[in-house]
């Protein structure tokens, strides 16, 4: 095993960093040259594999078809960080089902034809930020609207994907809202 001090004077002394000494024999300067150089191949071979196997991955990840895009005008805020009575939180809950459930019925779109494999993301719309966890409990209701919807389970093992996103801007502080993106995987291409 090269220690690291050992390849960063190696280094040193075979692009001239380091100015030979009376120690430094022709023989040393040649063995960490060699060094250098295996180590610099043994890079490029290490680079070439990572890009490799990326370019594999990239072909292998599922690519999305967007199917249609559902605005609603549902204020969504971290349901977590409320204080409200759990009366105020049902009826909130509530409003946005009924919201997303009236927005999702005025589409010209059967759920029963829909593919069964689909990635739903939520785009909040708002003035204002959430961080990731609180994102995703913002879109509760929504999430059991659509998976109530579309007839399948919101769990872990449901078919669907769900993703959140969003779009934080002054323009929306007075009308804020959500978008709700369906996406089917796209058919592979094949070479």
């Amino acid at each position: 095993m090269i220690r690291l001090s050992e390849l960063a004077q190696d280094e040193a002394l075979a692009t001239g960093a380091v100015l030979a000494s009376p120690h430094h024999s022709a023989a040393a300067l040649t063995k960490a040259q060699a060094r250098v150089k295996a180590l610099q191949s043994l890079l490029d071979l290490t680079r070439h594999q990572l890009t490799e196997a990326l370019r594999e991955l990239d072909e292998q990840a599922p690519r999305w078809r967007t199917l249609f895009i559902v605005t609603a005008p549902i204020a969504t805020v971290s349901e977590a960080n409320q204080r409200d009575h759990h009366q105020v939180k049902g009826k909130r809950a509530a409003r946005q089902r009924d919201a997303l459930t009236a927005a999702l019925r005025c589409l010209s779109v059967n759920p029963e034809e829909m593919p069964r494999r689909l990635r739903v993301t939520f785009t909040r719309l708002a003035s204002g930020t959430l961080d990731d966890d609180n994102l995703s409990g913002a879109f509760k209701a929504c999430r059991d609207a659509v998976a109530a919807w579309l007839g399948v389970d919101d769990g872990p093992r449901g078919p669907i994907t769900w993703s959140y996103a969003q779009e934080p801007h002054k323009r929306h502080r007075n009308s804020p809202g959500i978008l709700v993106t369906f996406e089917e995987p796209a058919p592979r291409r094949t070479p």
